[in-house]
């Protein structure tokens, strides 16, 4: 995930979209997001660094962390 990231030119909301949808329902996936976004933080992309704090604020919600304990 981090090579595609690097390589694209341009972030929209379905790269977000893409990122988020996939992890609110698998904790190991969800963990992997987690950390994937967190290193997209650190990318010299204004629009990498949204997205990665976009996907961050769902993915560590408590909303979707108390589905994922749900499901265990």
């Amino acid at each position: 995930m981090n090579h595609w990231a690097k390589t694209m030119q341009s972030w929209d909301t379905c790269d977000n979209w893409a990122l988020r949808s996939i992890t609110k329902r698998n904790a190991t996936l969800n963990a992997e997001a987690i950390a994937c976004a967190q290193g997209l933080r650190t990318l010299d992309s204004r629009a990498a660094r949204w997205v990665a704090a976009d996907a961050l604020r769902e993915l560590q919600s408590d909303a979707v962390q108390t589905r994922l304990a749900a499901r265990r």
